[in-house]
């Protein structure tokens, strides 16, 4: 079971990484071309930016997610390492239980908010407002797999 979930995650986080990367230069050539029309052609578009901040969200949680499968993610562990390692393993599970209850919270409330928000548009391009909250509901699901994985992974460590 916990090597089907791996191979999910896997999938995942490869299928995430390259999204993140055409995302990414998805961004740098919308600001080009917004640079490039405004400044030189002295005929800017109007949709540059709305497109980059949507992307820069995409980039951003996607990025997220891809830090976490490769568990590159920031962690403030001061507290934590001045205690026993089977105390640590303890510390970790609850944190972990924690997000994972985050996480699930986000991702319902993402599956809440994406067909309110489908019925109101952007301005410039004219695109469903449900594309800006797709990529946390996508995140949050994503997280969530490999957070159970990490907790399945720290419990086999405990001695019950």
């Amino acid at each position: 079971m916990q090597d089907y979930l791996k191979r999910i995650i896997k999938v995942l986080v490869r299928v995430q990484t390259i999204l993140g990367v055409l995302t990414l230069a998805g961004i740098i050539i919308c600001n080009s071309l917004g640079v490039f029309f405004r400044y030189v052609l002295r005929d800017p578009f109007t949709w540059t930016e709305e497109l980059s901040v949507i992307l820069f969200i995409w980039v951003v949680f996607l990025g997220s997610t891809v830090a976490a499968g490769a568990k590159r993610h920031v962690v403030v562990d001061v507290i934590v390492n001045r205690v026993s390692k089977e105390h640590q393993a303890r510390i970790d599970i609850l944190t972990r239980l924690i997000s994972l209850g985050f996480l699930v919270v986000l991702t319902y409330g993402g599956f809440q908010l994406i067909p309110m928000m489908s019925t109101h548009y952007s301005v410039a391009l004219n695109v469903p407002k449900s594309f800006y909250y797709i990529p946390v509901t996508i995140f949050a699901f994503s997280m969530s797999l490999i957070i159970i994985d990490e907790i399945w992974d720290i419990g086999k460590t405990l001695h019950v």
